[in-house]
């Protein structure tokens, strides 16, 4: 067992407040495909300077292995974004958010002890279904009707952040690859497969607010890229459910700002992440 990293637990909640955040802006956007191309078009300007500085430090190390891990990440993050908007499109941010969220880390726990060989202890796996249980409790509690076609979006989009949570930390620690290059190949490949969503008829029938993809643009990928970071210092996929303060952000943002219903059940459910999270960082190691 190797001690605990006090620098990636704080990289990894630097990481929660701008998920939050830009998630927060994604459901204010109301935005579709159409969004999905504008955010991943702005986010492949605006950090180009940065990729491109990595790839000159690294071009000799660039072999067909580590391409095509590039390859896949690209395509998983594309379906994850896709099924995200949609979520969205037909539930609140304060259903989806913490669905998805709470399904995707508890799937990539359960899936490193077969596949990476990480054995969480019983605290651990406590902290895990406290997260689960907490995230339900916030999707659910307080709503006379849910939208049964947003909980399968949400559990889909769930099960696409374990996905690239896993691949990307393979290609980051197994590979080399840097997790800024990771989180900057997705959005040129989005660009392409998107492009059609950007025409003239697109536009006008789906109007999309430009301060809400530059928000996105700047906060998705930072948020991504410093989660890597992290993951590349602790080499642990338990730092995947301490990410999910977010979602007690999320809530909060949605209760508050968005006017989502905000009920007394849902603070139990925010302490239970919070237990959650206290559990799994007490016993958190480096393998």
């Amino acid at each position: 067992m190797l001690e605990f990293s006090p620098l990636a637990i704080g990289l990894v909640i630097l990481s929660a407040v701008a998920h939050a955040f830009w998630n927060f802006c994604s459901k204010k956007s109301n935005g579709g495909a159409r969004f999905v191309y504008l955010v991943a078009f702005w986010s492949m300007i605006l950090w180009s300077p940065l990729a491109a500085f990595v790839v000159y430090q690294s071009w000799g190390q660039f072999t067909m292995e580590r391409v095509l891990a590039l390859g896949v990440t690209a395509a998983i993050h594309l379906v994850y974004f896709l099924f995200l908007q949609q979520s969205y499109r037909k539930g609140d941010l304060s259903l989806v958010y913490p669905l998805s969220r709470g399904l995707g880390p508890a799937l990539t726990v359960a899936a490193a002890v077969p596949l990476l060989g990480e054995y969480p202890s019983v605290n651990q796996i406590c902290g895990v279904l406290c997260i689960l249980l907490g995230a339900g409790g916030l999707g659910f509690s307080g709503r006379s009707h849910v939208n049964s076609t947003a909980i399968v979006l949400a559990s889909i989009t769930g099960a696409f952040v374990a996905a690239y949570t896993l691949w990307d930390k393979y290609a980051v620690v197994s590979l080399g690859i840097s997790p800024i290059l990771i989180d900057w190949c997705n959005h040129p490949f989005r660009s392409m497969c998107l492009h059609r969503f950007n025409r003239p008829e697109q536009a006008a029938a789906n109007p999309v607010q430009l301060r809400y993809v530059i928000a996105v643009a700047v906060l998705s990928p930072a948020s991504y890229i410093t989660f890597l970071f992290a993951i590349s210092l602790s080499q642990s996929v338990l730092l995947a459910p301490l990410r999910e303060l977010s979602i007690v952000i999320g809530a909060v943002m949605g209760g508050g700002v968005l006017g989502e219903r905000f009920s007394r059940p849902k603070l139990w459910a925010i302490a239970a992440i919070t237990v959650g999270v206290a559990l799994v960082a007490l016993k958190l190691q480096r393998y």
